[in-house]
């Protein structure tokens, strides 16, 4: 079953619509390179729902997932990384599933903010190897730290230093197609990570609309996503920029 998925809804919540004007990627409009990157036509494998006792085709939220992972690996390129979680004031990321499915990251500022944990005013317990094996694994941050020597004043181990003046501050996301259950987990995360790393935008991708239908009942939605929002405004005081993504018919 091949099917065109684009954005065609946008909820913005705590301020995260002037936030997200403000964002660029790589020179670009954030909002324009993740609509973009989100506009996908895809095979998938057509499955067979009963509902009701009423059959209808359908399609599995891992294969949706995984082609939009896909895609916007191909859009953004190393500008996103999967899995990412903050660890001590900088960001990791792998193939283990924790954190958040994706994150779009300044990874200039991050080099900085790895030097700051491993050798600034509180260092971590074993930093320099730290420092070193994540460089060995990691040949761009290698290439950015030899661009940086300077700045990164290695040789001045406890006292922190400046980030770069114009950098992105991170923009965390969450591609959920996963039982409605999960929104008050997905929120208590957003809410922690916003606090303790500064996340400057949550991207949180749900179904809406025809995909929707397509999918398994019960999940989460972008209809369920805003109406838990709305209710706990006052609560969940991160800036979320929640996206419907919908089936559109192919021409």
């Amino acid at each position: 079953m091949k099917l065109r998925l684009t954005p065609s809804k946008s909820f913005y919540h705590h301020y995260a619509e002037p936030i997200l004007s403000t964002l660029e990627f790589e020179g670009l409009s954030l909002k324009e390179v993740m609509s973009r990157a989100l506009t996908i036509s895809w095979e998938f494998s057509e499955t067979v729902r009963t509902e009701n006792g009423v059959k209808r085709p359908g399609i599995r939220a891992q294969e949706v997932n995984a082609a939009l992972r896909t895609a916007m690996k191909t859009s953004l390129g190393i500008g996103v990384e999967f899995e990412v979680k903050e660890r001590n004031g900088y960001w990791e990321w792998g193939d283990k599933k924790e954190g958040f499915d994706f994150g779009l990251l300044d990874h200039v500022a991050n080099l900085y903010l790895l030097r700051n944990a491993c050798f600034g005013s509180r260092p971590m317990h074993g930093g320099g190897s730290l420092w070193e094996s994540y460089l060995k694994s990691n040949p761009n941050y290698a290439r950015l730290a030899s661009l940086h020597y300077g700045p990164l004043d290695l040789e001045s181990s406890g006292s922190n230093v400046s980030l770069p003046v114009e950098v992105m501050p991170p923009v965390v996301g969450e591609i959920q197609f996963g039982n409605h259950a999960l929104r008050g987990v997905d929120m208590f995360r957003l809410m922690k990570a916003h606090r303790t790393s500064e996340v400057g935008l949550v991207v949180y991708i749900a179904a809406t609309g025809r995909l929707e239908s397509l999918l398994s009942s019960g999940i989460v939605t972008f209809d369920v996503m805003r109406e838990f929002l709305t209710e706990f405004n006052r609560e969940v005081n991160v800036p979320i920029w929640l996206i419907g993504l919908d089936e559109m018919e192919l021409k």
